[in-house]
């Protein structure tokens, strides 16, 4: 095997998408939280803070930044 087939068959794998749990979210708890890391931590914008978390599956590029930096593990993938 050499690495560019290695590389196609990586790249054929299927990537679990990130799963968002809103109500665990800190602002789902307390209105008045500012707490916003996985916003900024996005790098494609796919986070939304509309009162609460929102996630557009369809925007998000499976990363896993916002996986590390939430306090509350809201996010799973």
């Amino acid at each position: 095997m050499n690495l560019l087939s290695l590389a196609e068959r990586l790249t054929a794998l299927e990537v679990a998408p990130i799963r968002l749990q809103a109500d665990r979210c800190v602002r789902a708890r307390d209105k008045s939280a500012t707490c916003d890391a996985c916003v900024r931590a996005c790098p494609v914008n796919a986070l939304r803070l509309n009162g609460s978390i929102a996630l557009d599956v369809e925007a998000c590029k499976v990363c896993g930044a916002c996986l590390h930096v939430c306090p509350t593990g809201a996010f799973d993938g």
